[in-house]
Parts: C-alpha cells; structure tokens; sequence
C-alpha cells in the first residue's frame, strides 16, 4: 500500500519514552535473532514460500501482525516467559496512562472523505487546553478532529462537542494457532491505495 501524501495528516504526537509491547518485542526480536539463517527458520516455521516469509517474520519480529504459535516455536519462545514481558507492558502503559502529562503537538482534522489535514498546536499547550480549542474550532466548522498519540491514545471530538478518547492498551491473547494482540490504529488520517 502507498500513502497518498498530499491528501492525507501525516505529523502525529509521540510520547517520549514510550514504546508500546517494549518488552515483548525486545523478547520476540532476541529469540528470533538466535535462529542462524533465515532459510533454516523459514523450514523450521513451516514456510514454503521463502521470499513471503522474509516478509513477514518482520512483521512478526516488530509484531506489526498476529504471530503464528509456529513461528514463536520455532524460534524457541517460552510461552509463560511472553506473558511476563506483556505483563510488564501492561505496567508500563499504566504508568504513563497515570502520570504523563501531554502536550500535543499536532491535531487531524477531516475535511471531506478521504482528505485529511494536520493542525499546529500551541507549543506547550496542554491536551485539556487544545481539546478546548479544537472542540470550539469543530463547532464552528463541523468538522471531525482528533488528536492521535502513536500506539497510545486517540481523543476524537465530533462537531456537536462531543469528545471521545480511546487507549491501546498493550493486551496479548493466544488463540488456537496465533498470538493475537490489540491493534492501535495506525493509518488514521492517511489516505492509502493499493
């Protein structure tokens, strides 16, 4: 897929320090790294198809998708050793859901279906303060807004005033063949063809 850059909000706000499943990436990424060769892995997870797994075991190594359970055997993840770095995810998420303060640097705004635009906040304004101007901005032009903080937080706010804010938490869940884990929305505000 490609972003249509000119139609669509791309600057978003970024919580400094914060990186969402830290450790269970970090965890995931270490083990699979211990693999040799990426052919070796591939037979090891099952793959027949060399080149599409390339792909994808970046995409499971940055769990950017749903992880087979035949990958994490394959590179020898300990299942209850997963669940104590998602654990300790939660707790960092929770820390910073408790005490960081946000400043938002940048808002979205719809303008028409599929084109988007980003806002400039304040330097220094707080997410209260700019909740309270974007909403009256909102107001005035009917316009839908939000203000997105990258695998953390969205606060939408509606023309009629009505705001909404919606966390990511970092929660993982083995089903019957996947490692399956809660998505946070990452292609708000971009306009993308295939």
């Amino acid at each position: 897929m490609k972003t249509l850059q000119f139609l669509s909000a791309l600057e978003i706000n970024r919580i400094e320090g914060y990186e969402r499943f830290r450790n269970t990436k970090a965890y995931i990424a270490r083990k699979s790294k211990k693999i040799k060769t990426t052919h070796e892995l591939c037979r090891r997870a099952g793959y027949s198809n060399y080149n599409k797994f390339v792909r994808r075991r970046k995409d499971f190594d940055e769990m950017r998708t749903d992880i087979p359970l035949d990958y994490l055997n394959a590179i020898d993840v300990d299942l209850s050793t997963l669940e104590l770095c998602a654990e300790l995810d939660g707790k960092e998420f929770l820390q910073v859901v408790k005490n960081a303060a946000l400043y938002p640097e940048y808002a979205s705004v719809r303008l028409q279906a599929c084109v988007y635009q980003n806002i400039k906040l304040e330097k220094g304004i707080t997410e209260d303060d700019a909740v309270r101007e974007l909403t009256e901005y909102a107001g005035k032009t009917k316009l839908k807004i939000w203000i997105y903080y990258k695998d953390f937080k969205t606060v939408h706010i509606e023309p009629g005033g009505n705001v909404k804010s919606f966390f990511y938490s970092p929660g993982i869940r083995m089903g019957k063949k996947m490692l399956k884990f809660q998505k946070a929305s990452v292609d708000m505000g971009k306009v993308l063809i295939t």
